[in-house]
């Protein structure tokens, strides 16, 4: 839908650390400008600019613009860098008056755009916009801090992203991805569960990178091959389903197996005692607990949680929870059997 026409504006709503980026790029990535450049920019910066430094930034300048710093032939602005790419604008409620209404300028599919000084023909806006934020932009307009015909022409297309709190089956679906050299154990994705996730998507990669490195100290092996161990792209959790394929097929004998067992091949166990967790008793929780005892609680709460969303045993609940760990159904209807659920 978003991108049966790849010109349209999308605007990604969603709180913040939530995952915002990894959504643009993934709507880049599976777009017809997906060969083309994706750029990122930061609304909150436009706030330091003058109008002019706004339009150059975007348009550039032509030849002999009259601006001593500015070379005799001019330079580029991001519309002609990104020409036929995707460009990203991040916490858009940011943006400074001028700079939203030279926004409605570039949105314009009819707009001729002179540059912000000296000769060159004008040019039309051949990127897509992106555009995220995490405030509520009626209550923007209503407050008459955001314009609100630039307001009618990026809501079209909306996304939003709920907290990872609301969302706990992905984040077994991350750490399958970000930790693809990786076992996790009972314990760990149990912690993982039980956590709220205050920071969102942001928070929890770099919970898990800590936690790999971790491991990895204690692995013993040497600093220098860390970084093959440690190498997917953040934006690659959400925006690669190929490497989400990869990831699910290399890890569903891995967790099948490993979640009461030690290490399978040359896979690093990930265990509870490689994670760090901001300001909780999550971990404290857990200490203690024998294997079984975890993974019997990890299957009542994975259970407890699909249900909450209308999964029934026999009417797709134990496809689903295989989904989720990534294992078949004839081993979570085996568990399920063992653990009495």
């Amino acid at each position: 839908m978003l991108n049966s026409s790849a010109n349209n504006p999308v605007l990604i709503l969603g709180p913040t650390g939530a995952g915002k980026t990894e959504i643009a790029e993934l709507i880049h990535s599976h777009s017809p400008r997906k060969n083309k450049p994706f750029h990122m920019e930061q609304a909150a910066d436009s706030r330091a600019l003058d109008f002019v430094a706004i339009k150059a930034r975007w348009v550039g300048f032509g030849e002999n613009s009259g601006y001593t710093w500015i070379p005799k032939e001019g330079i580029k602005g991001i519309i002609e860098n990104c020409a036929g790419g995707t460009v990203f604008i991040d916490e858009i409620a940011q943006l400074s008056e001028d700079s939203q209404g030279y926004m409605r300028t570039l949105l314009d599919p009819k707009s001729k755009l002179p540059p912000a000084a000296g000769n060159r023909p004008p040019m039309t806006c051949t990127v897509r916009f992106i555009f995220a934020t995490n405030r509520d932009l009626q209550i923007e307009v209503n407050e008459q801090r955001f314009l609100h015909d630039l307001f009618e022409r990026i809501k079209r297309f909306k996304i939003s992203i709920p907290p990872l709190i609301d969302r706990q089956d992905d984040i077994i679906l991350f750490v399958s991805i970000k930790c693809e050299k990786f076992c996790p154990s009972a314990a760990f994705l149990l912690a993982l569960l039980s956590y709220e996730w205050p920071g969102n998507v942001r928070e929890l990669i770099q919970v898990l990178e800590i936690a790999m490195r971790n491991a990895l100290s204690q692995s013993g092996k040497p600093r220098e091959v860390w970084d093959l161990y440690i190498s997917q792209p953040n934006s690659q959790i959400v925006s690669d389903q190929s490497s989400m394929g990869k990831a699910t097929a290399s890890n569903r004998k891995c967790v099948e197996t490993d979640i009461d067992s030690s290490t399978k091949g040359n896979k690093i166990k990930l265990e509870l005692t490689h994670l760090e967790l901001e300001d909780s008793e999550v971990i404290p929780r857990l200490v203690g607990m024998q294997d079984v005892e975890c993974e019997r609680a990890l299957y009542v709460k994975l259970l407890a949680m699909l249900q909450k969303q209308g999964y029934r045993k026999g009417e797709g609940l134990q496809n689903e929870m295989a989904r989720v760990l990534q294992v078949s159904p004839a081993s979570i209807s085996t568990k399920m059997k063992k653990f009495g659920l």
